[in-house]
């Protein structure tokens, strides 16, 4: 009976041996194929992720070719500012002029035409979500202003993209500068930016007021649109961008059924907030376009 008790207990130890090494192997082997999955779902995503970048790389490069302003010399502002956003960091927009430029009229800076534009130009496309107004305007500057406190040193340190120059005319007209002043320092500031900023894109446009104030004259005996008129030969004499902010507005207003009045606080001249709404579609506008 004995002997058959360490028999039982022998074959019952062999039998748990052999269950422990075949688990023990085969949870070995089945350890080794998981990990071996494991590397190959590893290796074939990264191979995706590598296939999803250069498909990427393919794409920045052909908008980068069709956004070229070298073969695309009448592309729109947006497309202009596409191209340095794929190219840069960051791309900035910097503002020059008088209140008309910093947005004075609004209710908040967030119902300002600059805001609103920067808010348009980032959702026209996902790339330019990095684009950044930078404001420069003053309000009651003239030309001169804008030359004396050298506001141009200002702008080249956003090293900008782009330099939307409001003509600061209004003051110009309000405060009786003549007409050769007013030139001359429309030259020095485009020369001085041009030659700062070889590769930003400068457009040059006017201020909007009402109807009754373009008729206005000065102690010179000009009127504000004898000012833009001027100031128009002289842009187009030396081929700057330029984009005239009347017409545009004036356009829209006939399209929609609008009117002017609607469009300014009691000084004729300011925007309120729905005046702010209609110069930011307008701009924006002409910036979608090709020239």
């Amino acid at each position: 009976m004995l002997g058959e008790f360490w028999v039982q207990r022998l074959i019952l130890f062999f039998i748990f041996l052999s269950l422990a090494v075949v688990l023990g192997f085969g949870g070995n082997y089945y350890n080794k194929k998981i990990e071996a999955k494991g590397k190959e779902s590893y290796i074939a995503y990264k191979k995706t992720l590598q296939q999803e970048e250069l498909e990427k790389k393919k794409e920045t490069q052909a908008k980068l070719e069709r956004l070229n302003p070298k073969t695309n010399k009448n592309q729109s502002v947006v497309d202009f500012l596409h191209f340095n956003a794929l190219m840069k960091e960051r791309v900035a927009i910097s503002v020059i002029g008088s209140s008309v430029a910093k947005g004075d009229g609004a209710s908040s800076v967030s119902k300002a035409w600059p805001s609103l534009v920067e808010s348009k130009i980032r959702g026209a496309n996902e790339d330019l979500g990095k684009i950044a107004i930078k404001n420069h305007g003053e309000s009651g500057w003239t030309t001169q202003d804008i030359v004396d406190r050298d506001i141009v040193s200002a702008v080249v340190k956003d090293y900008p993209a782009l330099v939307l120059i409001e003509t600061s005319l209004l003051h110009n007209h309000g405060k009786s500068f003549s007409m050769d002043v007013t030139k001359a320092n429309l030259n020095e500031i485009a020369s001085s930016l041009k030659e700062a900023l070889p590769n930003a894109r400068l457009v040059f446009f006017s201020a909007s007021p009402s109807p009754e104030k373009l008729k206005e004259a000065n102690a010179r005996g000009y009127r504000y649109e004898d000012y833009i008129r001027n100031t128009e030969e002289l842009i187009k004499q030396n081929g700057w961008e330029y984009f005239d902010m009347n017409e545009g507005i004036q356009k829209y207003l006939d399209d929609t059924g609008g009117k002017f009045k609607d469009m300014l606080n009691g000084d004729g001249v300011l925007m309120n907030d729905e005046g702010q709404r209609i110069w930011a579609e307008v701009l924006f506008g002409y910036m979608s376009l090709a020239k």
